[in-house]
């Protein structure tokens, strides 16, 4: 009796020790799992931000290779797979206003007990992270007023030293338009007349030194940047017509920058304001 007592014991230890080998095993891989799927999540949103128009430029991506955009990912951004680990992008999806594009990463590692071939959900998934495209992208256009804003500064500036340091002080001269431009009340030989919308680029921002024939190096621009965040350019109106509202027949004087995202809509815009000094 003693040694049946004694046999039950063990076999009972034997399997409460096998149970906890088992639950201990099954822990620490779901810690595992878990452990990749948020360093795989946050490798893959450091790429994204560095390449979104790889994934939002147009509805076939940019990606290399053919099939699902999962795998394709993965490999652009130089991860190796893991064991039953899944990852799955979305279509392009958009703001309300459209002027943004953006897709939905999801990495995640199924249950044991999931089917094969089962799409994400998060009662399938073991361990799942999301990497949304949306705060990436509202960055990027974050990004882009500022550089329009900076551009603006730096115009408004610049205008109002070149004409503190004008000898006329004569504050009827519009410093964002040349000499014959609009109504010929222009002070800045050096700038393009732009009725219609004209890249940064090409209106002479940059590329004069002296400060008495255009802005150049007095603005400190250097060679721009005359493009938004994704590459864009910048576009500039300084005679007012149909494309803007620019103002040249009296001060205050005005010129209009704009930008538009890849995916066109409403464009980012905004006017530099020839400081009044009268």
């Amino acid at each position: 009796m003693v040694l049946l007592l004694v046999t039950v014991i063990g076999f009972a230890m034997m399997a409460f020790s096998a149970l906890f080998v088992a639950i201990s095993t099954h822990e620490a891989r779901a810690n595992q799992d878990l452990a990749w799927v948020q360093s795989t999540a946050n490798r893959l949103r450091q790429w994204y931000s560095l390449n979104p128009l790889v994934l939002d430029g147009s509805t076939a991506t940019l990606l290399p290779g053919a099939g699902k955009l999962g795998p394709r990912v993965m490999a652009a951004a130089g991860i190796k797979p893991y064991a039953r680990s899944r990852v799955e992008v979305s279509g392009l999806q958009s703001t309300p206003s459209g002027v943004l594009r953006y897709r939905t990463i999801t990495v995640w590692i199924p249950k044991p007990t999931a089917r094969t071939g089962t799409g994400f959900s998060p009662a399938a998934a073991q361990a799942y992270a999301t990497v949304s495209g949306l705060p990436i992208e509202q960055g990027m256009e974050a990004h882009s007023w500022r550089r329009l804003e900076n551009l603006a500064t730096r115009l408004e500036q610049w205008s109002a030293s070149a004409e503190a340091v004008d000898g006329t002080h004569n504050t009827l001269l519009d410093y964002f338009e040349p000499p014959g431009c609009g109504v010929d009340n222009g002070a800045v030989p050096g700038l393009t007349c732009a009725a219609n919308w004209t890249n940064a680029s090409d209106m002479g921002f940059g590329l004069i030194n002296d400060s008495s024939k255009g802005p150049g190096a007095a603005m400190g621009l250097g060679g721009g940047p005359w493009v938004n965040a994704w590459g864009g350019a910048i576009r500039v109106c300084n005679t007012p017509s149909s494309a803007c509202s620019a103002v040249d027949q009296a001060p205050p004087f005005s010129m209009w920058l704009e930008t538009t995202t890849p995916w066109g809509g409403t464009p980012l815009k905004l006017d530099a304001i020839q400081p009044f000094s009268g």
